[in-house]
């Protein structure tokens, strides 16, 4: 889609010609476009066809077509993912929860949502945790989020059971060497 506009807009005639300028100018007519009644892009979409655009050009400085990238210091646009909806009940988690079993990938799941839900802490910060993060003695984990930055958060008593039978059954059956 670059090179259609590109060709149409501001032709050149070598790789090499095509500047920041080139790119502002494109990403300037996508959120025109964009902007337009009847487009069908998302925000997604444009995030992707700048992320090729990205990745090209890193591609033809690594391979040798190019000395320099013209889109290093092109901004990404932002991609804007909805807020949910809402969290699922106490009652909803409670019939998850009773259908898992009790072999080591059930009291894995468990012990995640359990620590999800229970401790309210995100999906990249759980997946983030090593078995040092947690105190089982005072019932907290230490939690690394948002830009780095370290919290202890408390688990409750069903959290601190479930990551208890965890540790103790199922992670050696189930972590590789």
């Amino acid at each position: 889609h670059f090179f259609r506009w590109l060709a149409q807009d501001s032709p050149v005639e070598r790789l090499s010609d095509i500047t920041i300028s080139h790119l502002a100018a494109y990403q300037s007519a996508v959120f025109r476009h964009r902007t337009a009644k009847n487009t069908p892009l998302s925000s997604s979409s444009v995030c992707q066809r700048f992320s090729a655009i990205r990745a090209f050009f890193r591609w033809t400085v690594r391979s040798g077509h190019l000395l320099a990238d013209p889109s290093a210091s092109l901004d990404s646009p932002k991609h804007h993912l909805p807020i949910p909806r809402g969290i699922p009940s106490v009652r909803e988690i409670n019939r998850i929860v009773d259908r898992l079993d009790d072999s080591p990938i059930g009291l894995r799941n468990r012990a995640v949502i359990e620590l999800l839900y229970g401790a309210g802490i995100r999906n990249f910060e759980l997946r983030a945790l090593q078995v040092a993060d947690v105190d089982l003695d005072l019932g907290t984990v230490r939690v690394r989020g948002k830009g780095g930055i370290e919290r202890i958060v408390p688990i409750g008593a069903t959290a601190g059971s479930a990551v208890s039978l965890y540790l103790r059954w199922a992670r050696s059956r189930l972590v590789r060497n």
